[in-house]
């Protein structure tokens, strides 16, 4: 498994970050606590993701994917000093 920190800063971001996720060929999540939601279903980002820290995690172990995801995410990436914001 493949796991980064994002953050979704508005609604029109979760839908240009729900459509990046589509385009992997594996399986990607949000999870913040107990809470996990598909991060292609643009209805579950924005209820779940917008404004706040979550774990980002791609079913796969793959280095080309984690490139590829890795890329796809670079903007929403938080920065590790503010990891401890996530559940």
């Amino acid at each position: 498994m493949t796991r980064f920190i994002v953050n979704i800063p508005t609604v029109e971001e979760a839908s240009v970050f729900s459509n990046k996720m589509q385009r992997m060929p594996f399986d990607v999540d949000l999870r913040n606590g107990r809470t996990v939601i598909d991060a292609k279903s643009i209805l579950g980002v924005i209820y779940f993701g917008v404004g706040r820290n979550a774990f980002l995690e791609a079913h796969t172990d793959r280095k080309t994917d984690r490139e590829m995801l890795e890329e796809a995410v670079r903007d929403y990436l938080v920065e590790d000093d503010q990891m401890a914001r996530v559940m």
